[in-house]
């Protein structure tokens, strides 16, 4: 119990922190090898503890922007991915784009609802969950993502079918 609350608190912390401004980026050149490499030992032994595989790109790029936040946003899309992904896999990976590179997040999972993609980075709210009911998480971190992903100036695209899957990049 206290570890959840412990979690709740620093998920509401956060979001204070970005709506008061207090968070500033400070971007910076970092390899996405990484950042990769880090998260890739952070959800290894979670994800095969469900029984997933967990692929994440060899990335030899480098990109411009907050490494501590980026490494955040894919924090929480990677813990979502293994959440509401039952069997099969999760991905990290690295596209090359003219002028950009993507970072992209995608699972074979539960997939979300097309009616539902306006509202997942609601506080607090989670696909198919009544608010009243029990939770598997707080339905905060999609929020976090958005809020970050805003003061990077960045764009987070999202797609998903029900039954087949996501991809967040």
């Amino acid at each position: 119990a206290i570890s959840g609350m412990a979690r709740l608190l620093n998920a509401l912390l956060d979001i204070s922190k970005l709506e008061a401004g207090v968070i500033k980026p400070e971007p910076t050149d970092f390899a996405v090898s990484q950042l990769f490499e880090e998260l890739r030992a952070e959800f290894a032994t979670i994800a095969a503890s469900k029984g997933l595989m967990l692929e994440v790109d060899r990335c030899r790029d480098t990109v411009h922007s907050d490494p501590t936040l980026v490494e955040e946003i894919l924090r929480n899309l990677l813990s979502n991915a293994i959440k509401y992904t039952r069997a099969g896999m999760v991905q990290l990976r690295c596209l090359h784009e003219p002028s950009l590179i993507r970072l992209e997040v995608l699972d074979t999972g539960i997939g979300i609802p097309a009616d539902e993609l306006p509202r997942i980075s609601d506080e607090f709210y989670q696909v198919g969950v009544a608010s009243n009911s029990t939770r598997d998480g707080y339905g905060l971190g999609l929020s976090i993502v958005q809020r970050l992903v805003k003061l990077l100036s960045l764009r987070l695209d999202v797609r998903s079918e029900v039954g087949k899957g996501s991809a967040f990049s």
